[in-house]
């Protein structure tokens, strides 16, 4: 469920970020290509088409001529077809054509694209989003657009174990998908594009890393390699602990700097480092070496949910509540520890360099360019002998093309949280 946006502060750590734009660690155009043609219903009046993926992830039909697929052949495998073959591709390559259309996001009731992408995709490409409180099974088309398993194209199916059923419970095998495709088709159906409802499956993010049951013992530490980001893309970070008050856990993300920034105690930084929150104990802001102690009155207390998230203006925002079955919760206004961060780096500022404006000290430009990039999760010695973290979760904003679908070139990034850094708190 979402939650209203967020007016409180939030801590200015940058803006205007520039790096590549995030990507999933496991998207659908990973799908292997395939020089087998196989028969799929898709829909179309002749029902059955001959298609496979091509090297590049786009869905093509047999075809001679490059321009219609064939359907009266009975077997293009045959080595005869072989030298007569000039496959018919969706994509950009569709949209040049007579067609003009991608095929993957149409507002047509069937195209074979659609369709026939859907059913030649692996199963590891759909995921179950019902942690973050939608109960369905969603997966990409090659432009980027999200759907979600159907087998009418017009209600999502619910999903249980990670696959899809019916309203009895039955399994739904994956071969009978007639995808839902957010945008154009999703338009066609309902007048709605989907991206711009707040709270609509349509703007859930990409899940680019998910740990579950990691055990750290004293002074151990989780590193998760992630894209570069954006501020755009959002990332967010939710970590799900066992862990107590007074039990210290460190959680820092690599970013960069828009120039070298002044030091709170004067001396010059390189434009590189780390920025993040130790929780749970002796509670405190990290920017690089620089440690920002925060007021022990307002450290949470046994909160076994902490989520770091990145504001499209580059600033960084800590909450901490409660678990929850929809994880985004996490992340909500309810949540959000602008007091005891933006009190504790006030003070800070106030004792250390009352003359110059925290606002303008330190400017990110997000991840480091041309290095791995990094979420470190750290057990601190002062804790337990050993902390679980049963899920850690790694979220960035997905990147869709613009409503005026894959023929324009142009795309945005969809916002999945409300914006903590909507108003700062030195302003």
């Amino acid at each position: 469920m979402f939650r209203k946006p967020l007016y409180a502060g939030a801590l200015a750590l940058g803006s205007a970020l520039v790096a590549a734009p995030a990507s999933a660690t496991s998207t659908l155009n990973e799908s292997p290509a395939d020089k087998t043609w196989k028969a799929v219903w898709t829909g179309s009046p002749a029902n059955m088409t001959w298609v496979r993926r091509e090297p590049d992830g786009n869905i093509s039909c047999f075809s001679t001529d490059g321009v219609h697929c064939r359907q009266d052949v009975s077997n293009p495998n045959d080595a005869s077809w072989t030298s007569q073959t000039s496959p018919l591709v969706c994509g950009q390559k569709l949209l040049k054509s007579e067609q003009k259309l991608s095929g993957y996001n149409d507002a047509l009731e069937h195209h074979w694209c659609r369709t026939a992408h859907a059913v030649l995709l692996p199963p590891s490409a759909w995921t179950d989003y019902t942690l973050l409180g939608h109960d369905k099974l969603l997966a990409e088309t090659p432009d980027g657009d999200l759907m979600c398993f159907s087998t009418d194209g017009k209600e999502c199916s619910s999903v249980r174990d990670g696959k899809p059923v019916t309203s009895a419970g039955n399994v739904i095998p994956l071969e009978q998908v007639q995808p839902v495709v957010c945008g154009a088709f999703l338009h066609m159906r309902t007048g709605g594009w989907g991206y711009e409802e707040a709270g609509h499956w349509c703007t859930l993010p990409k899940i680019v890393k998910r740990e579950v049951g990691k055990v750290l013992d004293r002074h151990d530490d989780l590193v998760l390699d992630v894209p570069p980001w954006t501020p755009e893309d959002l990332p967010s970070v939710i970590v799900r602990t066992d862990l107590k008050a007074g039990f210290p856990l460190e959680i820092r993300m690599d970013a960069r700097f828009e120039q070298p920034y002044v030091y709170l105690m004067g001396a010059p930084k390189v434009p590189r480092g780390t920025v993040g929150f130790t929780v749970g104990g002796h509670n405190a802001l990290h920017i690089d070496d620089e440690v920002v102690p925060v007021l022990p009155s307002v450290h949470p207390v046994d909160s076994p949910t902490f989520a770091l998230s990145v504001s499209k203006q580059g600033n960084m925002c800590l909450f901490s509540g409660p678990t929850e079955s929809d994880r985004l919760s996490a992340v909500s206004e309810a949540n959000f520890l602008e007091h005891a961060w933006g009190a504790a780096v006030k003070s800070w500022h106030s004792a250390h360099a009352p003359a110059r404006d925290w606002g303008n000290l330190i400017r990110l430009e997000g991840s480091p360019e041309h290095e791995a990039t990094t979420v470190r999760i750290k057990a601190l010695p002062e804790g337990p002998p050993s902390v679980t973290l049963h899920e850690v979760l790694i979220l960035t904003a997905r990147d869709v093309p613009e409503p005026a679908g894959a023929a324009s070139g142009v795309r945005r990034k969809i916002p999945y949280l409300p914006d903590c850094g909507e108003k700062h708190w030195w302003r």
